[in-house]
């Protein structure tokens, strides 16, 4: 990734993390088998998946408040469907504890 031009600093508390998750736990509670369903599969066994939704701008927020903290994350797209057909969309595989989700 190339070297931004601009940056821009946002401050964030946990507590916005949590809002920017959709959903997301243990990433444990996904079989195996399913794992596949990411458009990268996860590159070491990470004790957390948050969704973050179809839309790229909580992830750019999601990846620099882990950056910010010293966390290590993956980011993937999951393919999987809700039952109206649209893609669960992006998540974030990570060991960060979301307290407000715990």
């Amino acid at each position: 990734m190339s070297t931004p031009k601009y940056a821009v600093t946002i401050r964030m508390a946990p507590e916005d993390f949590t809002t920017l998750v959709q959903d997301g736990g243990p990433l444990s509670s996904i079989p195996a088998g399913e794992r596949g369903r990411f458009t990268e599969k996860p590159s070491r066994l990470w004790k957390y998946i948050w969704w973050l939704g179809d839309q790229y701008v909580p992830v750019l927020l999601a990846r620099s408040y882990l950056e910010a903290i010293g966390e290590d994350y993956q980011i993937a797209y999951d393919e999987s469907e809700w039952d109206n057909g649209r893609a669960l969309g992006w998540v974030i595989f990570t060991d960060y504890q979301d307290e407000g989700r715990s």
